[in-house]
């Protein structure tokens, strides 16, 4: 699949999370299979995850971490931070070889679960934050522009209890950004994106 079709789905399933999922969440919460292990106990989760993500339209790899404290269920808080693996070519057709584009956020982030049975469990996030991107020139990394920007990315994710305190998780999300004003041949409505993620994460401790 192109990762443009990818991520136009990935966009459609995060939006889909938000809309329909709670909609039937008071009903799903208290559906645990016959058995199945009462809350977890308060603790906290840190996790490792790559993402592909969507930037001017173009897939690009994300880094990211993230750290969440579970107080009462079905809800928790915490962090994330990603940064793009590799820079972003813009107009690399151009004489010269065009400008390279860096991505890098984070923010706080609150997440409910909405459905959980045996396993695993469905719910849906929000991250809050900022984040900061720059243009150079790729031959001589010479920084032409930089800007901050507020970044909200909200999400539909899931995680499957693996051996132990591991946990995999993954989630479609999309990344709206605002604020976005000193970037050479960079709009604001070019960094925001749909994402796909997918992660290891260890806890709660």
């Amino acid at each position: 699949m192109r990762p443009s079709l990818l991520l136009r789905t990935s966009k459609l399933l995060a939006l889909l999370g938000w809309l329909v999922v709670p909609a039937v969440a008071p009903g799903a919460v208290s559906a645990q299979a016959p058995g199945a292990a009462p809350s977890r106990d308060a603790g906290v989760t840190m996790g490792v995850e790559t993402r592909l993500t969507s930037v001017r339209s173009q897939g690009a790899w994300m880094l990211g971490g993230r750290l969440r404290f579970h107080l009462a269920e079905p809800a928790s808080f915490g962090a994330e931070a990603w940064t793009l693996v590799d820079e972003v070519a813009v107009g690399a057709g151009d004489p010269g070889g065009g400008i390279r584009l860096t991505l890098s956020y984070a923010g706080l982030v609150g997440n409910v679960v909405l459905l959980r049975r045996g396993p695993v469990q469905l719910g849906v996030g929000l991250l809050a934050g900022a984040g900061n991107s720059k243009v150079r020139f790729p031959v001589s990394g010479a920084e032409i522009a930089a800007d901050n920007f507020v970044v909200t990315e909200p999400s539909a994710d899931a995680a499957l209890r693996m051996a132990g305190p591991l946990h995999l998780r993954g989630a479609v999300s999309y990344r709206w950004t605002a604020g976005v004003e000193d970037l050479t041949r960079i709009g604001g409505d070019q960094l925001q994106g749909a994402s796909l993620t997918l992660g290891l994460s260890f806890g709660p401790f």
